[in-house]
């Protein structure tokens, strides 16, 4: 594993280099990111999401078109913290956090589909990332969950 949010130290001599090789090849987003950026300072906008979900891929590449560097957390390969996953449910409620119309979603059985409220829905995401709604953006200002070009612009202007 590469990153652990939040990364509170420099990136090393070595990793600086390997940073400037992979921005020499072009890669769409270098090592170096994951670390708080080439000049090691700590990134603000922290991505969590799918890599291969069409929406956290146009999510991403506007961030990269806007100017925004983030560090990005693949919850599916990495998982998610519990605590973490209950905040953004308390900031921006379970309801929208779910993903209800995801084959995830579908593939669950009657009995888990049924009477879900916040406990259940917590534990549900937490079993399976990839009910989680995408992307989950976390920014000095807030959260942001799902992608909205608009809604973004306003928030991270």
């Amino acid at each position: 594993m590469l990153w652990r949010w939040p990364s509170p130290t420099r990136i090393s001599p070595a990793e600086e280099l390997f940073c400037q090789s992979v921005a020499f090849i072009q890669a769409p987003i270098p090592f170096c990111h994951y670390r708080g950026g080439q000049d090691g300072a700590r990134l603000d906008i922290h991505i969590y999401g799918i890599p291969n979900c069409d929406t956290v891929k146009r999510a991403r590449a506007w961030l990269e078109a806007h100017g925004h560097a983030h560090a990005f957390h693949d919850y599916k390969r990495e998982g998610v913290d519990p605590a973490r996953l209950a905040a953004w449910s308390d900031r921006a409620g379970w309801a929208l956090l779910l993903n209800t119309r995801g084959t995830s979603f579908r593939k669950l059985s009657d009995e888990e589909r049924a009477g879900i409220d916040s406990a259940k829905a917590l534990a549900l995401m937490e079993a399976h990332p990839s009910l989680i709604r995408r992307p989950v953006v976390e920014h000095p200002d807030g959260l942001l969950v799902g992608f909205d070009p608009d809604r973004w612009s306003a928030a991270l202007s």
